[in-house]
């Protein structure tokens, strides 16, 4: 009996102290592609309650790919549409791949996880709910139209600590 108390209490106290680790998450969600990859008539919507307006954040956008995704960049539109319709567009590079053709991300086997910075330190001029759209603008016309070897995208929210002006 006293070793299961034991257990209990090393578990439980894990599960607190992983749930502390990322206390400052807001919102965190990824998506998985077909397993062909990521069709370019297919975006990814991501929809986030935002409830205070005066915490600063920091959006990452997030990316799993296999090391031979065969280009070195990774272009996406992504589309933030507000909470009373407004629309906001804006284009990004990541790179995934130095020159010399070495991952920039951090990669296991066949899976690698690129997380990129976003917007740092951005307050949220609207409460309410929020719609993410993430599409690539990779030109594929070689793959038919689908950016081979990606496997999820994502997005966080996370506070930030450094106060937005």
């Amino acid at each position: 009996m006293r070793l299961n108390l034991n257990a209990l209490l090393l578990t439980g106290s894990l599960l607190l102290a992983f749930s502390a680790c990322d206390s400052n998450k807001v919102y965190e969600s990824y998506t998985s592609l077909p397993d062909k990859g990521w069709p370019a008539d297919k975006p990814v919507t991501f929809k986030v309650e935002i409830e205070d307006t005066m915490q600063a954040c920091n959006v990452h956008l997030m990316v799993r790919h296999m090391p031979q995704y065969p280009f070195q960049n990774l272009y996406v539109l992504l589309d933030t549409k507000f909470p009373d319709g407004s629309l906001s567009t804006d284009s990004v590079q990541f790179m995934l791949f130095n020159a010399a053709g070495e991952s920039l991300s951090d990669c296991a086997g066949d899976l690698c996880d690129a997380r990129f910075m976003f917007r740092n330190h951005v307050r949220f001029p609207q409460a309410g709910n929020y719609e993410f759209i993430m599409r690539h603008a990779m030109r594929v016309d070689q793959y038919r139209g689908v950016l081979p070897f990606v496997l999820d995208v994502g997005i966080r929210i996370e506070t930030s600590e450094t106060p937005a002006s």
